[in-house]
Parts: C-alpha cells; structure tokens; sequence
C-alpha cells in the first residue's frame, strides 16, 4: 500500500489519479501507510449481501469448510466502513511497523470517517462496472466523500 501512496502523490502532481480495485484493502489500512497523509484518498466498498455472497462463493465452488471466513470478512469490512473502532485488531495484528494507525485508532474520527458503499447484490456486471464509474467520477470532482491529505489533523 505505501509504493501505491507514493504514486498517487507522483500522478497527483499531474492531476492523475490512481483506482485501486481487487483485492479489498480496508480504508483504516490504506490511511495508515506513513505517505498517506499526504494524498487525498476515496474509499468506496463494494459489497453483497450475504445471500448473493453464498450464491457466488457455490459458483465458483468455493471450499464450504471456507466459507465462515469469507462472510466474517465481509461483515467486518460493512462495520469498518461505517465504524472504525470496530475490532481494529482485524487490521493492525501482524501489521507494518511503520503504519500509522494513530492517525484513527484511538483518535475522535468519527465525523470525518465516510466512505461510499455500494450494493452490488443483484446487479449486473455491466450495471456495477457503471455504478463503480459514477462513484469513481464523483470522488474525483469533490461529490462522493473523500479522506483529504491531512485529514486526520
């Protein structure tokens, strides 16, 4: 995460921005790399239902005795997104020394942690792909929540 900080501060400088998309990183890990601060950063979660979440998991065949896993990390990363003093050990066990986690964990965020969330239970590919678009859109014109660089402060 911190070599993707350090390029979005080089592409910032052009007006470019980097889409982070995969893997899920959680909001409070990617705002704790030490370069962090010094880059505005959106977060957008993108999310399923449980019911969509085992319906996917059975199509891919996915490992039942797995499947606890799958569902408790997505219901954190919900809790996480809304709440970031929700089991915070969930990211910071075994984690970088060099993290910043004071920059949330045992700080008064509340009021500046916001993040969008979108629903992709029973979307299409097509219509999530858009859905992700838009969103990606509006944190780059200032219309979707945005953790600015410093924001901690």
């Amino acid at each position: 995460m911190e070599r993707i900080a350090q390029h979005a501060i080089e592409l910032d400088a052009d007006d470019r921005h980097v889409l982070l998309a995969g893997d899920p990183i959680p909001a409070g890990e990617a705002l704790a790399v030490p370069s962090a601060d010094r880059v505005d950063i959106a977060v957008c979660l993108l999310d399923l239902s449980e019911a969509e979440q085992n319906a996917r998991l059975d199509a891919r065949r996915d490992p039942p005795e797995m499947r606890h896993l799958h569902l408790a990390f997505a219901a954190w990363m919900r809790r996480h997104a809304v709440d970031p003093t929700h089991v915070t050990e969930a990211v910071t066990n075994d984690s970088w020394d060099r993290m910043q986690w004071d920059r949330w964990i045992g700080a008064d965020v509340s009021d500046r942690w916001a993040m969008t969330i979108i629903d992709g239970s029973g979307l299409s590919p097509e219509k999530t792909g858009a859905a992700i678009a838009q969103w990606a859109h509006a944190a780059t014109s200032g219309r979707a929540p945005v953790f600015r660089a410093g924001w901690f402060r």
